[in-house]
């Protein structure tokens, strides 16, 4: 057991390393640092948050697919408390990469398997966004009506039906009367 918090304490300390390298813009030497953490920890909890990190720092730098394939290997074999966060930044980067039917996937996977997760009104959002990216207007519209019903009164209803909602043709003013012009004074 000691040996293990030991290992646990330096590869949490070499994340916090790696993430503030990786911050700071130093990414590639950010990716080494990552890398040798998921290689040499990869028994430990920091075993998940370095390859999210890792995509993350890919995203950054809009290398989608390799981004994608980090946040696939914890969503493949992630702890349970990440696999949330790895389904959705995987739709995240797929959407980013132009793979829209990859990324209603992931969506949907996230949906099915966490509706009440905090991050829910958001990839619902995403996956009404996706919809509407791949023409399909019906499965947006459907989408943003479920936004509207599962979270009213709530930011993410505003947006859905202002998706939803035609625009108001906007009616001129009457024009203000204007007083005659009051007559020089003798």
């Amino acid at each position: 057991a000691v040996h293990y918090s030991g290992l646990r304490e330096a590869a949490w300390k070499n994340l916090f390393i790696a993430q503030q390298t990786g911050f700071s813009g130093n990414y590639a030497e950010a990716v080494k640092q990552l890398d040798s953490i998921e290689a040499n920890y990869a028994r430990t909890s920091a075993w998940g948050f370095a390859a999210l990190s890792k995509g993350d720092l890919l995203f950054r730098q809009e290398k989608f697919k390799e981004a994608a394939e980090e946040y696939a290997k914890v969503a493949a074999k992630g702890p349970k408390n990440l696999l949330p966060f790895a389904f959705y930044d995987l739709g995240k980067a797929k959407e980013a990469a132009a793979d829209l039917a990859g990324a209603q996937g992931r969506y949907k996977d996230f949906l099915a398997a966490y509706p009440e997760h905090f991050l829910a009104p958001e990839v619902h959002l995403s996956l009404a966004a996706v919809h509407e990216l791949s023409n399909n207007p019906a499965e947006a519209r459907a989408a943003y009506e479920k936004i509207a019903l599962l979270y009213p009164d709530t930011y993410w209803a505003m947006l859905a039906k202002a998706k939803v909602t035609p625009p108001q043709k906007e009616t001129a003013a009457p024009k203000a009367r204007q007083a005659p012009a009051a007559e020089g004074k003798k």
